[in-house]
């Protein structure tokens, strides 16, 4: 060791290792410059330490965190909502509540309508002299008139040509006879038609993708199901047809829940029901089975149900199967294409069979999960296993219940690379004892995770409160060594009451229904008592899936006590699953305020939607929101743009569903019957309206 290099290992003597402090400590020994720089570095740590420390006053640690959360909300404000969330630290949370609690909101023309200002004080005015004003000719107020409308009209006309540069968007108003003049339009959305013939005449759910349609029906007496696909191009054709994605299932249930660019999601209901119209519960225990495996693998055992819900309500109870289909491009169609200039004709064989067993592999759905959904553990107006799925990038975050009433969050990351790989799957959160976790939504990078955990008592009825877990920047530890930075997740409470459901993050911004605290969501007369027992719920640290957790559930046991559902009143409410399938839970027609933040913070959004704007029914898509005001019409807003979209109104509120996904609103009504009055099974004509937005 050289001087050079001695001289480099003192200034990092605490992180040295053994081998390199021992080099040093030889070097030192034989060389004397070298020691006494040594010395002369050790008798300067040792003045400085020797200093009397500095105590900060006691509540200087409290005004530099108040001081950096509101030049963190500062920048949030400023921060365009399009652009990339920043994750927040971790430090600044409690503070952020802090601030947020003690800055009320306030709609600006509100405070100035009621700002008390008292009386002005009287400006007596001073006494001038009177000046004579210069008489002008009226020629030259003439001229100067002139040339002021000049002027008026030459900036009017380099207006309409920057605009015109621009490529504005106009929208022609009729003005009497044939004139016509340009606006800026707010914001038009068109609705399209498309049609096809159907072997089963009864849509249950549907989502689209990239132009193609994905779709589950039944026949008339409900006992076979099918998922079907057809795209655009298709739909165009004389004769349009569905393309069946799996094999028709003889009574099994299926529900489609949503896709991202390459993976088609449903809920699969592996047994039948005895009655297509009233659901029953299940009494027989099961081991959930939380592997990712493949659709060939046996579903859970469980017995027939038994009667233990009320009639007229319709559970999607029994044994289920969370299933995906690759739909992305087909890796062995891109790898011919590639191989056909590949002059080894054994490797390129070779080759495309890999390629060929993973295309025939990728083909065939993968179960997520399989489990039994039990409606004698299950809270009363849980009609579901799934209660919500949302998706960033290549991975789902879905919302479950297992076979034991416990309630889970988990999250299934896919390989972009190479989908054939296994799924990765991970808890994010849980809960038990009557919480149920629903409507989970996210930002595109998934750093930030909000849901909302429901349970129902007798005094109040349903009850929720925001959860989110956060991606923020880790803290350097004490201990030594180098830190290197990166995200820790951080899972906390996001809502301080009982009143919000519903979160739904669209370009960057958080909304949620507030609902009035004097009001009760209360289940219907046939669901029979709540709960008595007020539940408390958990939220997990990310870690492998496990089916440990045992749930704490205590009730009174229903009593049928009900009549039959009046299936009519709920076709006017956006649900995204035809109701006479799965009957709609009460927390899916919450009314209430609706609220916009910023992601990752507890300020407020500026938007422009009207101060405690009563809505039901948000959904969101990848630029918008769409909700149904107090008559029931259809609403929809652009976040990108912050501008209301017209034509929603359009959409038909006596549709079987309404479903939300990208960059597109799908509904459909009931099939067409015959001349005859009778519904067939075969070719009956489906009608799916499809509304885009962007256009």
């Amino acid at each position: 060791m050289n001087c050079s290099q001695a001289r480099a290992l003192l200034a990092v003597f605490r992180e040295l290792n053994n081998e390199d402090r021992q080099s040093l400590e030889h070097h030192l020994a034989t060389c004397a410059a070298c020691n006494d720089a040594s010395a002369h570095t050790l008798f300067i740590g040792e003045r400085i330490r020797s200093v009397p420390q500095i105590e900060p006053s006691p509540d200087a640690h409290d005004k530099l965190m108040h001081a950096l959360a509101a030049e963190h909300v500062r920048y949030l404000q400023k921060t365009p909502a399009a652009s990339p969330s920043t994750p927040t630290p971790a430090f600044l949370t409690p503070y952020l509540k802090e601030l947020a609690r003690k800055t009320p909101h306030v709609h600006s023309l509100a405070a100035l309508s009621t700002a008390d200002t008292g009386p002005l004080p009287v400006i007596q005015p001073g006494r001038r002299q009177v000046r004579r004003r210069p008489q002008m000719h009226h020629f030259a107020i003439v001229g100067i008139a002139a040339s002021f409308l000049i002027v008026i009209m030459t900036t009017g006309l380099l207006s309409l040509l920057y605009l015109t540069s621009l490529n504005q968007q106009n929208t022609l108003i009729p003005r009497g006879g044939n004139a016509q003049v340009a606006v800026q339009a707010v914001g038009q959305a068109a609705i399209e038609q498309l049609k096809l013939s159907a072997d089963y005449p009864n849509i249950a759910s549907a989502t689209i993708n990239n132009g193609t349609i994905y779709y589950s029906a039944y026949n008339q007496d409900s006992s076979s199901w099918t998922l079907d696909k057809f795209s655009q191009d298709v739909a165009l054709r004389a004769t349009a047809t569905g393309e069946p994605l799996v094999t028709t299932m003889d009574g099994h249930q299926i529900v489609v829940l949503g896709s991202n660019n390459d993976w088609l999601f449903w809920l699969q209901m592996t047994t039948p029901p005895k009655t297509p119209t009233t659901n029953k519960g299940q009494s027989h225990q099961s081991n959930a089975t939380h592997n990712v495996s493949n659709a060939n693998n046996t579903a859970i055992s469980g017995t027939q149900p038994t009667s233990t819900t009320k009639t007229g309500v319709n559970k999607l109870t029994g044994n289920w199967n969370l299933e995906a289909l690759y739909i992305g491009n087909n890796p062995s169609a891109t790898a011919n294409q590639s191989t056909q200039s590949t002059t080894t004709t054994n490797k390129a064989t070779g080759a495309n069979k890999a390629l060929q067993a993973t295309s025939n592999k990728l083909s065939q759905p993968i179960t997520l999960h399989s489990d039994l959904f039990n409606a004698a553990v299950e809270p009363d107006w849980v009609t579901s296993p799934i209660q919500g799925i949302s998706f960033y990038q290549d991975s789902a975050v879905v919302a479950y219940m297992d076979s034991k009433g416990t309630s889970y969050l988990s999250q299934y990351s896919f390989d972009a690379k190479d989908p054939s790989q296994p799924v990765q799957s991970t808890v994010l959160a849980s809960a038990n004892g009557g919480h149920v976790l629903t409507s989970p939504t996210n930002t595109e990078n998934g750093n930030s995770i909000y849901w909302s955990d429901e349970w129902y008592t007798q005094d109040n009825g349903l009850n929720s409160q925001i959860w989110t877990r956060q991606m923020s920047a880790a803290q350097p530890d004490n201990t030594s060594g180098r830190f290197t930075p990166h995200l820790q997740a951080q899972t906390y409470q996001y809502s301080t009451d009982t009143n919000s459901f519903s979160p739904q993050i669209v370009n960057n911004t958080l909304f949620l229904l507030s609902k009035d605290p004097t009001t009760k969501i209360l289940l219907p007369a046939q669901t029979g008592p709540a709960t008595t027992t007020t539940p408390q719920a958990q939220a997990t640290q990310p870690s492998q899936q496990s089916a440990q957790n045992t749930p704490t559930t205590t009730g009174s046991t229903p009593t049928p006590t009900a009549t039959q559902q009046n299936i009519t009143q709920l076709l006017g409410n956006p649900l995204s699953v035809d109701p006479t399938v799965r009957t709609p839970q009460i927390d899916e027609n919450i009314t209430g305020k609706l609220q916009a933040f910023i992601v990752n913070s507890y300020v407020q959004a500026s938007t422009i939607i009207a101060d405690n704007k009563v809505v039901t029914g948000i959904h969101g898509g990848a630029s918008y929101l769409i909700w149904q005001d107090p008559d029931g019409q259809y609403e929809m807003y652009d976040a990108r743009n912050n501008v209301m979209v017209n034509g929603i109104n359009d959409v038909d509120r006596s549709a079987i569903f309404v479903s939300v996904s990208g960059n597109s609103v799908i509904w459909t009504s009931a099939a067409t019957n015959d001349q005859s009055g009778q519904a067939n099974d075969a070719n009956a004509q489906i009608t799916f309206n499809v509304l885009r937005w962007p256009k």
